[in-house]
């Protein structure tokens, strides 16, 4: 019984925002772009890829470089599409549309991954180093956090 009470106390305390106090809200609560952050791994992921070619070079070995561009492929090629996907109007809806298309969109994404891991064997072959290519892909995974020290030195656009 109380806990009713509290709900009704909670629906009568609602108060829409005014347009002001919601362009407000919007200034100090800024939403974040998925493809500013797919760039940012994209950046990430070049500069392990380039890093890779270089220690290729250094010591003379092969497959160092084009394992880890597969690898930050393994990540950006999937976060693409599904970023994509997500984005589109296809499947527009309530609620309960979007959460579903989010997670069709999200297992096809990991799915996309897993394959693209699988076939590194017949695609890459005898220039496969599986080191170079799980660095590729875990620092472009990660290069996430490379966009929240970013987010924290550059203030993000109002809507």
């Amino acid at each position: 019984m109380s806990q009713d009470l509290i709900n009704e106390e909670e629906v009568d305390d609602f108060r829409p925002l005014t347009p002001e106090q919601a362009n407000a809200w919007r200034r100090k609560f800024p939403q974040e772009n998925v493809w500013h952050v797919l760039k940012i791994q994209c950046c990430v992921g070049g500069f392990v890829a380039l890093l890779a070619f270089f220690v290729q070079e250094a010591l003379r070995v092969t497959g160092l470089g084009l394992s880890a561009l597969y690898g930050v492929s393994t990540v950006i090629i999937p976060a693409a599409i599904c970023a994509r996907g997500l984005g589109s109007r296809f499947g527009g809806g309530g609620v309960a549309a979007s959460v579903a298309k989010f997670f069709v969109w999200e297992f096809a994404k990991v799915a996309l991954s897993v394959s693209m891991l699988m076939l590194a064997p017949k695609i890459l072959s005898e220039d496969l180093s599986w080191p170079a290519l799980m660095a590729g892909l875990v620092f472009t995974f990660k290069g996430f956090w490379a966009f929240v020290v970013w987010r924290q030195f550059v203030p993000a656009k109002s809507v």
